[in-house]
């Protein structure tokens, strides 16, 4: 529930918020920045089997249901989130930092590991296959691919050169590198763009060109 005592209004109940399951147990054990409402957020989790870490975000009136939405947090981490499942988040900072539990081995025998989530913006983001983060996907990538070859650690976890998200690093791993070689964004700057989405993901990966941008919205518009 969130609940404003300076409020006459009756608490909000967060398990029946836009993203959650309303038929599921829900709880909420922490909310940042309670000067600033339009970026008030909370976490917890939903009781299920096996529970599931959620992020409420007020955008509004936070003493109406209608103000609150709820995130799975496993519907945002990035690539190869399927060798984790985060359970439970117990913390959330004003700079949208998320302590939490995440199984490392979800399906098996329960591996719990301690984790911190952050925003993209918070941290270096590597396009796929710049597996040394140098926005160039080449012959050092390749050769860390190629170091990296076989299973990966046990138990399932994810490793950088396992593109494909399969437990291992082989030979469909190294055709998507090869498909991915030279500076990032180049293979998707050789197709021609479809929609608005496809002009806004290309000036995510270079968000200083806007000239390029303008030019792209004007050819599928």
């Amino acid at each position: 529930m969130y609940w404003d005592t300076d409020s006459v209004l009756a608490p909000v109940d967060l398990g029946k918020a836009t993203g959650i399951d309303a038929s599921s147990q829900s709880v909420a054990v922490r909310i940042n920045d309670n000067e600033s409402p339009e970026t008030l957020q909370a976490v917890g989790w939903q009781l299920a089997s096996p529970d599931l870490a959620f992020l409420w975000e007020c955008d509004g009136d936070c003493n109406l249901l209608a103000s609150w939405s709820a995130t799975d947090l496993n519907d945002t981490i990035q690539h190869c989130s399927d060798f984790w499942l985060i359970r439970q988040a117990h913390d959330v900072n004003d700079n949208d930092w998320i302590i939490s539990i995440a199984d490392a081995n979800p399906g098996g025998p329960a591996d719990f590991r301690a984790v911190i989530l952050f925003p993209d913006q918070d941290c270096q983001v590597c396009c796929l296959a710049d597996l040394d983060c140098d926005g160039d996907v080449g012959v050092k990538d390749l050769l860390i691919l190629l170091g990296a070859w076989g299973p990966c650690p046990a138990p399932p976890a994810p490793c950088d050169a396992d593109l494909d998200c399969d437990g291992t690093v082989g030979v469909l791993d190294l055709l998507i590198l090869l498909g991915e070689w030279g500076p990032c964004g180049a293979a998707i700057a050789a197709t021609p763009p479809q929609n608005i989405q496809d002009c806004m993901d290309r000036f995510s990966a270079d968000p200083e060109d806007e000239l390029a941008l303008i030019k792209c919205l004007e050819t599928v518009s």
